[in-house]
């Protein structure tokens, strides 16, 4: 039925020309009277190039920044170094009209929704790293991966069309705060590793780990985590009296999972 659906989005597209006449004053959610429409909610993923898979570590891949992901108000995350977990992490704005040229281009020049997801009906031999690209506009989802038989890069060339479409890129900073994992591990010699002090941070490790659960942090803190797993690798360990500790952070809206913002009541 959704492979019926997004065929029919298709050739609705291409009869109408993708609505590029379009103008910089549509912006409400419903999309007035453009045939592409998307949720413009913050949160809302329009499109999300991805790798998936692999034999990473579970812990880890909470963490990690897809390729490139288009949100509903017009927000592109995208990392500098696909498969890099230290690579730089760029975020800008898109108008509506570039949204609506690039899901053109996928839908009517690409052809995305000829092309369906085949990693789940594949057998292999080990967990292998999947290209997955994902769209959502007219209250249709639509997948497809690298098994698809996909033209010569074809991901290649997407991922470089997302991660160009904002003119005004920035390199990204955890300015509201993220969410902190932390788990406890036996020292490896061979990862990097600093000393953490919980009395003069303000987090103890230790006491995030036995909870299980995430702890939101902000301010200097969450800004010197996040640059300190930009420019090691994930592993690098935390230690303190209480043990060595290994974190991932989670943000919303630019990692692949996370928790939302807390609630902050005054």
């Amino acid at each position: 039925m959704k492979r019926l659906m997004s065929l029919s989005l298709i050739l609705l597209l291409a009869a109408c020309g993708g609505g590029g006449n379009d103008d910089n004053n549509n912006t409400d959610q419903s999309g007035g009277g453009e045939v592409i429409q998307w949720d413009h909610d913050p949160s809302a993923i329009i499109f999300r190039a991805d790798l998936t898979g692999g034999n990473n570590d579970p812990f880890f891949t909470l963490g990690e920044v897809p390729v490139c992901t288009i949100y509903g108000d017009g927000t592109v995350v995208w990392t500098t170094s696909v498969g890099d977990p230290t690579a730089e992490v760029l975020f800008g704005p898109a108008d509506e009209p570039r949204i609506r040229r690039f899901i053109e281009n996928q839908t009517i020049i690409r052809e995305i929704y000829t092309y369906d997801a085949q990693a789940d009906i594949v057998e292999f031999g080990a967990n292998p790293v999947v290209e997955t690209l994902t769209i959502t506009v007219n209250d249709v989802t639509h997948t497809t991966d690298g098994f698809a038989e996909w033209p010569p890069n074809y991901f290649e060339d997407i991922v470089t069309e997302c991660q160009t479409l904002s003119p005004r890129p920035q390199i990204y900073q955890p300015t509201d705060g993220a969410w902190v994992s932390v788990e406890r591990r036996d020292h490896n010699n061979n990862s990097p590793s600093i000393s953490w002090n919980p009395e003069e941070t303000g987090l103890d490790m230790g006491t995030v780990a036995d909870s299980g659960e995430p702890v939101w942090v902000s301010g200097a803190l969450a800004r010197a985590l996040w640059a300190q797993l930009r420019r090691s690798a994930p592993d690098v360990q935390f230690g303190q009296e209480s043990g060595s500790y290994v974190i991932v952070l989670q943000l919303p809206n630019i990692t692949r999972t996370s928790p939302p913002r807390p609630v902050i009541t005054n």
